[in-house]
């Protein structure tokens, strides 16, 4: 289990209408005075941490012996990110002595000598509550609105089976006793109940139902309820927004939350506070949240929060767990603005504003189909969506029926992630950038979203019919090809259904027309002999690609022994046979990377050969020197556009 003191509060907020923050405020300190958040340089490895030279050398002139790896960024693969500057890791380093001095006295240091790749603080906000809610209604105002808006019909219509796909609530934590939130809360189905064991190996012990990172002690992501601390109830709120039991009588309906075909889960993680303290989160249980995404391969991300700094740290994290659409709220006005919002292009809110693929940024629109006068806007606001008097399920006096009206991009965000869900559970295959450019591309134009100079990016507001409308239409045309090279057929395909057949297909995209060639899907074959190892990979059924592992000394390479250089030998059996000949001259030339890892997951030793055409027609070696000893192997293959191919349920050589 993960344990977190109660430290360094991260610079976060919540956006509900009813609450104003400020980072820095009078008096208040601006990040935690006993620890340093870094991001390591993969140069150095964690069994050299407190070794002679280098960041070691640094740690100790710091006198810093205590450290928390947050998240391994080694396994990154976003443009070869493993075998560059770009892995690495996030750690908290402890300080031995507290002070705001020493904190950036250590941040200076770990910067200037070269050994990390960054180093900042672990920054912090306060939270100022306002007693009065502006935007706080009646149960007598319209409380479906938002679902007449979106075109939600279309999607109820499809009756999509959302029940594969999980949504990470990163908030207050959930009450998971609600009435119209209890069916639809994740159970992971690796890790066996109060065993008090860890069972699926991810380092939490018992999360059956998500987590808690904010450091009580147990496993239980509960929304604790406290009538003077208004921002207890924001993660039920949220969730009942994104996947609220839909067609079972009671409370609300949700985009995702069907009834009948399945629901997308809701998976709580909790980062915030209960206690009245004011505490929002700190750096480091952000960063653990978002691992734990990216362990349990969690597709979409809400978050109904943001920080007023650009934390290097966080943008990473967010980068490695590029699987994952991260939704996020644009932010609301404060009292310094009169709760008016701002541009986003001017004022700092995070992570809405970083400019990355699998993060799309939601400001709020009203009833009216207008841009509510407390939402942030500007062009780095990606979509609107209703985010003014939501109802939704509530865990006011802790009753399994509760719902309340809330008001704010927080409401707003889920409501784009519950969309997500959908377009999920219809085309299981898009990534996290295609499900933000069916959002982005099949919203509405709405020209009231803009007054005054307050807009959002080219007038969008969430359309769920619209976006579905868009991954529909957004074809693929396929050309199917005989051996001789004839056409065969002719198909169309829609994002995430290409169809299968036993061939090489041609994919015609908007901006150009070129041979596809479809994942490798990995499975490790029995050890051939004493001398080899043998990994199968199939492309498209047509050609099998055979890999042996050959030590300098002609032995088996196994774990934990020393050769000084291993080759990789590479087969085409299909294609040496003819079989598949033809096809073979028709692959665009591809990247195979022979990648050897020490026990500490440290790269021992690489290769790399670009193959094509007639090298499928006879045996491809790969050398690499070692400069360790092996205890795993791994074989990656890249397409020519530079970007990896998708190695679903990639496994060792070893």
């Amino acid at each position: 289990m993960k344990k977190h003191g109660i430290a360094a509060l991260f610079s976060a907020v919540i956006f509900v209408t009813f609450f104003s923050f400020t980072a820095g405020a009078e008096g208040l300190p601006e990040f935690d005075d006993s620890s340093v958040i870094v991001i390591t340089n993969p140069a150095y490895s964690r069994i050299n941490l407190f070794g002679r030279g280098g960041y070691g050398e640094v740690l100790a002139s710091l006198g810093i012996t205590e450290t928390k790896e947050l998240m391994d960024l080694s396994d990154n693969t976003d443009n070869i990110s493993l075998f560059s500057a770009s892995g690495g890791s996030i750690v908290q380093l402890m300080l031995p002595e507290a002070g705001e001095d020493k904190v950036l006295a250590a941040v200076d240091a770990l910067n200037a000598s070269g050994t990390v790749k960054y180093a900042e603080p672990n920054y912090f906000c306060y939270l100022d509550s306002i007693p009065n809610d502006p935007y706080y209604t009646s149960k007598n105002s319209a409380e479906n609105y938002q679902f007449a808006m979106i075109d939600a019909k279309t999607a109820w219509n499809m009756d999509i089976n959302c029940s594969g796909v999980t949504v990470a609530v990163i908030d207050t934590g959930i009450f998971a006793e609600h009435e119209d939130l209890k069916d639809n809360i994740w159970t992971n189905p690796d890790e066996i109940p109060d065993n008090g064991k860890d069972d699926d190996g991810n380092n939490y012990t018992d999360d059956v139902h998500g987590w808690d990172f904010t450091g009580n002690g147990d496993n239980i992501p509960d929304d604790g309820y406290n009538p003077n601390y208004g921002m207890q109830g924001h993660g039920t709120h949220v969730s009942g927004i994104i996947s609220a039991v839909t067609g079972n009588d009671k409370g609300i309906a949700s985009l995702a939350g069907n009834m009948n075909t399945g629901s997308a889960k809701i998976v709580p993680l909790k980062v915030f506070y209960d206690s009245g303290t004011g505490k929002a989160s700190s750096v480091d249980i952000i960063v653990d949240a978002i691992n734990y995404v990216k362990q349990m391969n969690i597709p979409i991300a809400n978050c109904s929060w943001g920080n007023s700094k650009d934390v290097v740290s966080i943008s990473e994290a967010i980068k490695s767990c590029s699987d994952t659409l991260f939704v996020a709220a644009a932010g609301n006005g404060d009292s310094s603005t009169n709760y008016v919002g701002r541009n986003l292009d001017n004022v700092e809110v995070y992570p809405a504003k970083y400019k990355i693929d699998n993060v799309i940024s939601v400001g709020a629109s009203t009833s009216a189909d207008k841009l509510a006068d407390f939402s942030n806007y500007g062009n780095l606001v990606d979509i609107a969506a209703p985010g003014n008097n939501i109802w939704s399920t509530a865990n006011t006096d802790l009753k399994i029926d509760s719902y309340k009206f809330l008001s704010g991009t927080s409401q707003a965000t889920p409501l784009v992630a519950s969309a997500a869900a959908v377009l999920k559970g219809k085309y299981p295959s898009l990534t996290p950038s295609e499900i933000k450019e069916c959002i982005i591309n099949g919203a509405s134009s709405v020209t009231s979203l803009t007054y005054s100079n307050h807009h959002i990016n080219g007038n969008r507001r969430l359309s769920i019919g619209g976006a579905l409308k868009y991954a529909e239409g957004n074809v693929c045309e396929i050309t199917w090809k005989g051996e001789n090279g004839n056409i065969i057929k002719t198909d169309k395909a829609s994002y995430g259904e290409i169809p299968e057949y036993n061939g090489l297909y041609e994919k015609k995209i908007p901006d150009g027309y070129y041979a596809y060639v479809p994942a490798w899907e990995p499975e490790i074959a029995e050890v051939a002999g004493d001398a080899e190892y043998t990994m199968k990979y199939v492309l498209a059924d047509m050609l099998d690609m055979s890999v042996r592992l050959i030590g300098d000394d002609d032995t088996a390479v196994q774990k934990g022994n020393s050769p000084q250089r291993v080759t990789a030998y590479i087969d085409f059996p299909n294609a040496v046979t003819g079989l598949a000949e033809k096809y073979a001259q028709q692959i665009e030339p591809f990247t195979v990377i022979l990648a050897l890892y020490d026990e500490n997951g440290a790269l021992a030793g690489m290769a790399e050969k670009n193959i094509g055409g007639d090298d499928m027609l006879g045996t491809v070696t790969l050398g690499a020197d070692l400069n360790n000893a092996v205890y795993s192997a791994r074989i990656y293959i890249w397409n020519k556009t530079g970007s990896m191919l998708p190695i679903r349920n990639a496994k060792d050589v070893l």
